[in-house]
């Protein structure tokens, strides 16, 4: 049962390796949101950003949590990656009517900048976000070591923020540091072969 106050969760609920150890055995897939959601409290929907879930989808995964439950969803990479945050007006209010159904268990809504987003780039995040509905609260998450290492980002995070209320940062370090450290190898175990 998730702690009151506090949110915590995973990058999805769909794993099947869960089935027996945090699902009960014989869970099926079409349950896992359910199960998923008696543990824990939000999810980080990575899926948004590879697709627009169906309407149906949307309305299935509302009525299998509880209203205190909160879905992360990122923003489509056909607006961050392949817009780069610019003339991309039809895909985000398509996107936030696709989500819309989900009411108030959307959380903050994640714009995962590409590695290529540079601190020259600023200026396009600072208008996304500028013109970004004030009905949700927001999070970018920065794969550009000269960009995550900027003043000029910590600038526009105070700007922004002045702007938009509270929202948050999530900076993604396994992405930029994993050339320099294999964070994996702290949470294999010695049977269970790393990923590569």
């Amino acid at each position: 049962m998730p702690l009151a106050g506090y949110y915590l969760g995973c990058p999805g609920w769909g794993e099947k390796t869960w089935v027996g150890r945090l699902f009960p055995a014989g869970t099926k897939d079409r349950d896992f949101l359910a199960r998923y959601a008696e543990v824990f409290n939000t999810v980080e929907g990575n899926t948004t950003f590879y697709a627009l879930p169906a309407a149906d989808t949307v309305a299935r995964w509302r009525a299998s949590v509880p209203d205190s439950f909160r879905f992360c969803f990122k923003f489509p990479k056909t607006i961050s990656h392949d817009r780069f945050l610019t003339d991309c007006d039809a895909e985000l209010r398509e996107f936030l009517a696709r989500i819309a159904p989900l009411g108030e268990t959307i959380g903050t809504l994640f714009v995962q900048l590409p590695p290529t987003f540079g601190p020259a780039a600023l200026p396009k995040l600072r208008a996304f976000l500028d013109a970004l509905p004030r009905d949700y609260t927001y999070g970018v998450e920065v794969r550009d070591k000269a960009l995550l290492f900027s003043s000029e980002l910590m600038r526009l995070m105070f700007v922004v923020t002045s702007l938009l209320g509270p929202w948050a940062i999530l900076l993604s370090l396994l992405g930029l540091f994993d050339q320099w450290f294999d964070f994996r190898s702290r949470f294999v175990s010695p049977e269970t072969p790393a990923a590569s």
